[in-house]
């Protein structure tokens, strides 16, 4: 399939309904609180196709606002009760989406053939309201009417360039212009959506030119940016409104502030960011948004944990000295050229007070010139997640399913100090840790902890969960996470931006122990059990 120039996201339209003036007073139906999403998508039966997700391209975090599952055969059946009015996304794992727009009274029926991404777009139909289907209608005109794709238009000189892609959003704008039964309001706001795609592929162009054509001195004329200036990038509405907006918005003040910082010892990255933000008098709201951004981006990562940092080092090392060895064949390397445990150990605790002294001075400054409450939380969340729980913190709830009905994991086993094993399905490392995990579980069985696994990818799937367990001789007592990904426990125990597997020890008093346990392959999760539970 052809490469999309400028893809229709997030449309704000309005609908018309005509009342029944007749003789005889009809009697009104209740208003439905619901839109209802059903149809047909036929798949190769794989698990990576079984899976939609109704997307808010407009929210700020926690975007997914459903998951669809469809039957073997294909298809399926759903409701959202009271959605907000609006554009939304149903898309998969491997990138294929239907554009929606949604309300509360609609039945949308959707029609694809998925086996394939061309077999997708051409076999789509969309039926429930004239928004939604203009958003397939339009997704096929440019796949048929835009002969070039992105790497062809980006390979073009600047003149070229810019009159091509003119062309292609002039053709754009009258398509909208022409397409029937769309409100004129719906029309415009397609048109604006249209200009700012229009603004962010004219962003790209430079960078993008460059690496095709291995260009590393490429600039672009003195005039290229101008027009930038015909953009008003202070429009907190649209910006709160119109995904494509806010996307070029925040792209061109990143590369505004980017092409004027200067490296100063005196004024860091971060400080230059927030004072051009002020100085460039940027509303509160997408000043706010561009500090969350660029911290989600540039702060909030967390360290390394040291199993993973003693990995980093000791392949670095080795590919250092098989360089030497190659230019050097006849020189003998000494083992100290190797470092030792210990000293990794030592370089690690040194790595981990620099990395907090970055980690909280660099937060401090952006959390103290937020001002808008919503972004100002959305950092105190991912602080606490960074950060982690600390030994001696009561542990969050752990939700899953037991006997059909939600329940908190640590509610099961008060007055036990407790392990759980946190694994996905996806995970490629979870396999690797079963057989030392049951060891584990068969050398601590008379002492007072209790082992418990958590899977948090297959309550759809519990034939498969079991047959794991049965395959694996899991041991120990196991559980599903209540609502897979969606479940409560994955945002406040970090699960977002922690890998899996996850090794968590809670004490018989419910609080946390060891928030980042080792692996059961490591003797030091032995030696934190031992400890734990007074044994020798």
């Amino acid at each position: 399939m052809k490469n999309r120039i400028l893809t229709l996201l997030a449309l704000t339209g309005i609908l018309y309904s005509c009342g029944d003036k007749g003789a005889k007073e009809k009697k009104e139906e209740p208003k439905k609180d619901y839109v209802v999403l059903n149809g047909h998508i036929k798949t190769d039966g794989s698990e990576a196709q079984d899976l939609y997700l109704l997307v808010d391209p407009l929210a700020v975090e926690n975007n997914i606002i459903k998951k669809i599952f469809l039957n073997k055969e294909g298809y399926f059946r759903d409701s959202i009760q009271n959605i907000k009015e609006g554009y939304y996304i149903l898309m998969n794992g491997d990138n294929k989406a239907v554009n929606l727009y949604l309300k509360d009274g609609d039945v949308i029926n959707v029609k694809t053939n998925a086996l394939s991404n061309e077999s997708f777009l051409d076999s789509l139909t969309v039926k429930g309201n004239v928004e939604t289907t203009f958003l397939t209608d339009y997704e096929k005109f440019k796949q048929t009417n835009f002969d070039s794709n992105i790497q062809e238009l980006f390979s073009l000189n600047e003149a070229p360039f810019k009159a091509k892609l003119d062309s292609l959003k002039q053709r754009s704008i009258d398509y909208v212009d022409q397409y029937k039964g769309l409100s004129d309001t719906a029309k415009k706001v397609a048109k604006d959506d249209i200009l700012y795609g229009w603004g962010l592929v004219l962003n790209s162009y430079p960078m993008a030119h460059a690496q095709i054509k291995q260009d590393r001195n490429y600039k672009p004329s003195d005039s290229y940016y101008d027009f930038a200036k015909d953009i008003d990038i202070n429009n907190v509405d649209l910006f709160k409104s119109n995904a494509k907006y806010k996307n070029y918005v925040a792209q061109e003040l990143n590369r505004r502030i980017a092409k004027d910082y200067k490296p100063n010892k005196d004024e860091d990255q971060i400080d230059y960011f927030i004072k051009r933000l002020k100085q460039d008098s940027i509303s509160p709201y997408i000043k706010d948004f561009m500090l969350v951004q660029m911290a989600n981006q540039g702060i909030f990562q967390p360290a390394p944990p040291y199993e993973q940092y003693q990995q980093g080092v000791l392949q670095n090392v080795q590919a250092q000295i098989q360089a030497f060895k190659k230019k050097n064949p006849n020189v003998k390397i000494p083992a100290s050229a190797t470092p030792t445990k210990e000293q990794i150990q030592k370089e690690y605790k040194k790595y981990l007070a620099e990395y907090n002294k970055f980690y909280d001075k660099s937060y401090n400054k952006v959390l103290t010139s937020v001002e808008t409450p919503e972004f100002k939380k959305i950092l105190e969340e991912n602080n606490l997640i960074i950060k982690g729980l600390k030994k001696g913190d009561p542990a969050p709830a752990i939700e899953i399913t037991k006997d059909g009905q939600v329940t908190n994991l640590i509610d099961l086993y008060k007055g036990k100090n407790l392990l759980v094993y946190f694994w996905s399905a996806s995970s490629e490392n979870t396999s690797s840790f079963f057989e030392d995990y049951n060891k584990l579980v068969d050398e601590f069985a008379k002492h007072n902890i209790a082992f418990a696994t958590v899977n948090i990818d297959l309550l759809n799937k519990k034939d498969k969960w079991d047959l794991t367990i049965k395959e694996k001789q899991l041991k120990g007592d196991h559980y599903l996470a209540a609502d897979d990904w969606d479940t409560g426990f994955l945002k406040s125990y970090g699960f977002d931006i922690r890998p899996f597997p996850r090794f968590i020890i809670i004490n018989s008093e419910g609080n946390i122990y060891n928030f980042d346990a080792p692996t059961p392959k490591d003797k030091n999760l032995k030696k934190i059990l031992s400890e734990l539970t007074k044994t020798k």
